[in-house]
């Protein structure tokens, strides 16, 4: 490539970097500091041009926050073995900062300040207990699982066929098949362990090569596959399966380089292989399952026993305190967070009574939850908040625009009030949400795009308007108002939404499942 009437070096070395600018750059903003770049492999056959791409990627890029595999090409040289070449990139991005995966497993751990990768390699992974396995990965709010994987189940394409450098090219046709079905082998064991000990948690394939191609059976519909390698770009996000195999760069119909994305929240559940029933837990337990499902809360308690009920991926914490020495409460209670709530029934016999009704509470709060499509509605203008550019978070009956402005949505009529606040005490309310957007400037964007859709989806547009009289405005763009009034009922629907957004049941209230009661009852009759 390099010589007379061919690129220069530097106009090479030019290139690359454009190329890595533009591809970073065609995502727009990335949605940090959560957003992870993976990189399938066949990024170039020459070592010194990798060099050069990745080099310049981490400056647009945190470099914790890539995973790369290789692919065949990487392994091309044909004057280079395969593992000294793989260690040879080790060694290189190591020093970059970047996670490399050759039938590794990269999980995070959470740090008191923040999430930290860790990196297991083939031989840990194979060594270790299928329990201490499974708790890496049901800790972890993603695990990523990458290497080439390899092609000795492809009868059509495979080392025959395929350059894997001079640990493949310098055997016989036989032999090298038979070390590519050896590499395919390796990568496959990995897998199965992992699928074997950690199948229900959140775990991303990264491969170079399709799964077929290195795997027989069927999909994980709870796992997450990426491929490169055979330039056709193919997407499928189903029940059965999710693979995203369709941004294959390399492939000729693609005219632009780019990137693309898709979303994989960070919740996991440190109690998803424990069987329903009643189970004694530690406090840490507590505290890492809240931590798991991303609910903030402070307990500082360090007495009395605690309890978890789960049925059918329902929850619900309960504390049991036997002695006045070691609490200023004595009894069972219901853990709301990390405050206990009083209860009626608070013998620790009366665990049997609330587990019994667990469904019953569950759908007594759905039935609240859904009542004049209330959900529905908070759902809806949270899309559409999203939509011009918000943030469209529901805490409560309040949605949140940014991080001053705010909808709340009435749960007796539905109706809605867009404010502003910059404490629960007192708050500027607004006609309708666009006044709201356009008082402020921190909105101005939302506002433009406002003011886009109303132009073209007049009719579509959600209905946002002060709960009371508009006559109250006249002529102003904003009125007064204070007390904290506002927040009660939030603060109760918002403990009725963590069963719904959680699965966690932290409010009981019989008398608020009266109706929910009769009709469990109709419905198991039936």
């Amino acid at each position: 490539m390099f010589g007379e009437g061919k690129a220069t070096k530097e106009e090479i070395r030019h290139y690359i970097r454009c190329l890595a600018r533009e591809m970073v750059n065609s995502i727009g903003t990335k949605p940090l500091p959560f957003s992870y770049l993976l990189i399938a492999g066949d990024t170039s056959s020459r070592f010194e041009f990798n060099c050069i791409f990745y080099k310049e990627i981490i400056k647009h890029w945190d470099s914790e926050k890539i995973v790369v595999v290789s692919g065949n090409h990487e392994l091309i040289d044909p004057w280079i073995e395969m593992e000294k070449n793989i260690g040879m990139y080790r060694k290189f991005f190591d020093i970059l900062g970047i996670n490399f995966l050759h039938n590794d497993l990269l999980y995070m751990e959470d740090t008191e300040y923040r999430w930290k990768c860790k990196i297991l390699h083939e031989e840990e992974i194979l060594k270790m207990g299928e329990s201490k396995l499974r708790e890496k990965v049901q800790n972890s709010a993603v695990s990523i699982l990458g290497g080439i994987g390899f092609s000795g189940l492809n009868k059509e394409f495979n080392a025959l066929q395929i350059n894997y450098g001079k640990s493949f090219y310098e055997l016989s046709g036989e032999e090298a098949l038979q070390k590519d079905i050896q590499e395919t082998n390796r990568f496959n064991a990995i897998y199965k362990k992992l699928l074997k000990t950690s199948g229900k948690n959140k775990v991303i394939i990264l491969t170079h090569t399709p799964k077929r191609d290195w795997n027989a059976d069927e999909y994980n519909s709870s796992w997450i596959y990426l491929n490169g390698h055979n330039h056709r770009n193919y997407c499928e996000v189903s029940e059965k399966c999710k693979i995203y195999a369709d941004n294959q760069i390399g492939c000729k119909k693609v005219k632009n380089i780019g990137l693309k994305y898709f979303n994989c929240d960070s919740l996991y559940d440190i109690f998803i292989y424990y069987k329903d029933g009643i189970h004694k837990i530690t406090r840490e337990q507590y505290i890492n399952f809240n931590r798991g499902k991303i609910i903030s809360m402070q307990f500082n308690r360090k007495y009395g026993d605690i309890y978890m009920l789960k049925k059918n991926g329902i929850y619900m914490f309960m504390i049991y305190c036997g002695s006045r020495e070691n609490s200023i409460f004595k009894g069972l209670y219901l853990l709301d967070g990390g405050q206990p709530r009083k209860l009626e029934r608070n013998k620790l016999e009366d665990l049997d009574y609330y587990y019994g009704n667990l469904e019953k509470v569950e759908a007594g709060i759905k039935l609240l939850l859904h009542r004049n499509k209330y959900t529905e509605k908070q759902q809806q203008l949270s899309k559409f908040i999203k939509r011009i550019g918000g943030s469209g978070k529901i805490y409560g009956c309040i949605i949140d625009i940014d991080f001053f402005c705010h909808l709340y949505v009435n749960y007796i009529d539905g109706k809605v009030t867009p404010y502003s606040a910059g404490n629960i005490s007192a708050r500027l309310v607004y006609k309708d949400l666009k006044s709201l957007l356009q008082a402020n400037d921190d909105c101005k964007l939302m506002a433009d795009n406002y003011l886009c859709f109303e132009r073209e989806f007049v009719q579509n547009l959600p209905s946002v308007q002060y709960s009371n009289s508009s006559e109250e405005f006249r002529s102003k763009e904003c009125i007064f108002n204070e007390g904290e009034y506002i927040y009660d009922i939030s603060k109760v629907i918002r403990k009725l939404q963590y069963c719904t957004e959680k699965n966690v049941v932290r409010i009981w209230d019989e008398k608020l499942f009266e109706d929910a009661d009769k009709i469990y009852n109709q419905q198991i009759v039936c």
